[in-house]
Order: C-alpha cells, then sequence, then structure tokens
C-alpha cells in the first residue's frame, strides 16, 4: 500500500482587534497548541469518530472551483451547462454558496478553494484553458475578486474557515515573470487585511514540488520567500505548509510553525 503525504504552505491571518469597528466578524479560526479554535472553542467539541478523537482538527473538501472562469475563448465552450448552453461563472458561485449551509450540516468546517483553480478535468496532461484571478502583472481580476467575496463573506456566516489557495501549476504560467508572482501575493493578501477577514488560512501554491510550475519562486527551494516576503508591517503568523514529504528537508520547513498533513491517494 502507498500514500502520498502532503503539508502546505499558508499563512493565518491575525488582527489587532480595534480594526473591526467597521465590519461585523463572525469567525475568528486560531491555532491552541495543536488544535484548532473557532471563536474560542475547539472544532468538533468533545467528538470522537470510530473511537478516535476529532476534537482540534479541520475537516476540509478540496473545492477549488468555487470561483473558476475560463478566459479562453477556445476552451469556455468546454464548460455550458446543459440548460443554457453556455458557460456561466456567477452562476457556477451562486450554485456553490447555496450549497455551503448543506455542507456546514453535515459537519464540515473548512474547504479549500484557488485562485487559479485545480484542473477541472480531474488529472490533465495540458491545460489549455485559462482560470487566473491574476492580470500577467499580478494585479487582480475585480470579477474574481467579487466571486470569492461571496464565498468567504457565506464562510464567515457560517462559522467556516475557507483554506485560500493562490496559485495553481498549468495555470501559473499566465503571470509575466517572478515580480508578477510577488505582486499577486502582496495584492491578495493586502487584499484579505482590508476586507478584515480572520477565518482564513492561505495556501501559496497547491504541491509547489509539481514539476510543472513555471516559475522558480514557486518551487520547494524558493516558495518560503513568499511567506517570508510579507511580513514586514503586518500582523501575521504563518502556520502552515504545503509540500509533498520527501527525504529532503526544504527551507519552507523553517518558516512554518504548523505542518498539517493530507492524504492525496491511496494504492
Amino acid at each position: 500500500m502507498k500514500r502520498k503525504i502532503s503539508v502546505f504552505i499558508a499563512f493565518f491571518l491575525l488582527f489587532n482587534p480595534g480594526i473591526y469597528a467597521q465590519k461585523k466578524i463572525h469567525t475568528i479560526v486560531s491555532i491552541k497548541n495543536d488544535q484548532f479554535f473557532i471563536n474560542g472553542k475547539p472544532t468538533y467539541e468533545k467528538r470522537y469518530w470510530r473511537g478516535f478523537k476529532i476534537e482540534g482538527l479541520l475537516l476540509n473538501s478540496r473545492m477549488v472551483q468555487g470561483i473558476f472562469d475560463d478566459l479562453s475563448p477556445e476552451t469556455a465552450g468546454y464548460w455550458i451547462y446543459p440548460d443554457t448552453k453556455k458557460w456561466d461563472a456567477n452562476r457556477n458561485t451562486d450554485e456553490f454558496i447555496l450549497n455551503m449551509e448543506k455542507w456546514y450540516s453535515y459537519g464540515l468546517l473548512s474547504f479549500t478553494i484557488n485562485m487559479q483553480g485545480g484542473s477541472p478535468q480531474g488529472y490533465s496532461a495540458v491545460q489549455p484553458w485559462l482560470n487566473s484571478a491574476y492580470y500577467e502583472d499580478g494585479s487582480l481580476r475585480p470579477d474574481y475578486l467579487s466571486r470569492l467575496e461571496k464565498i468567504l463573506n457565506k464562510a464567515d456566516e457560517l462559522e467556516m474557515v475557507p483554506i485560500l489557495g493562490l496559485f495553481y501549476f498549468g495555470q501559473d504560467e499566465h503571470l509575466r515573470d517572478e515580480r508578477a508572482v510577488v505582486n499577486a501575493v502582496n495584492n491578495m493578501v493586502e487584499w484579505l487585511f482590508e476586507k478584515k477577514y480572520k477565518n482564513i488560512l492561505i495556501e501559496i501554491n497547491n504541491e509547489c514540488n509539481i514539476d510543472k510550475y513555471d516559475h522558480e519562486i514557486l518551487k520547494p527551494l524558493r516558495v518560503h520567500e513568499l511567506i517570508d516576503g510579507k511580513a514586514e508591517g503586518k500582523e501575521w503568523i504563518q502556520i502552515l505548509c504545503r509540500n509533498k514529504l520527501r527525504r529532503r528537508f526544504y527551507p519552507i520547513a523553517q518558516c512554518s510553525k504548523v505542518f498539517r498533513f493530507y492524504f492525496n491517494s491511496w494504492e
């Protein structure tokens, strides 16, 4: 039996409580020792599953296509709805939001969403579509942010903790250069601070050791630079690092406070 184990890179955003006067915050995530807390209470408090303690865990689902769009006219037709015969990114997000309360009712407290999605066809050999919340220079596309904000607001209302991924292999090449990657990270973190969310985990990139990223700064030996580089003037703490574990000890491990394991597949 083989198992694939990964950990991921994220930021845990902490803010000065005084800056929340203008926006009502419903959900605050924190970590105490080895447990996640939501609004001061451990997740799944006093609960067990098949004899295993699950208190303090953050059970989540990978749902990275919540803000998906295809900006390529050559491939946008792949995703048309059967009833309307056209693709509608806003409908996709609205239907995602309509189901969030149901997911929460079944015990799901977290989900992963990504600014460049994932492969909508599973394990694709190529990704000819264009699904990126960034322009070539790393500035942010307003339509993607509008859809994202709807999802994050609903998560805040439900007391859920989204894991927000910033990059995905197969789409990072749409950023012009390394400066654009850095710009994208800075712009996204600034946007989240402006919106004053306290329930977000930020994943830099999905599986940084996949040999399909175009930019070196998104690969294992340098991706930690995107964590360290945003420390200036901000009150945030790095808590998670994503990178498939191998025998090598990557620099990202040195800048992380907590490792979170996930199982990609069983054979």
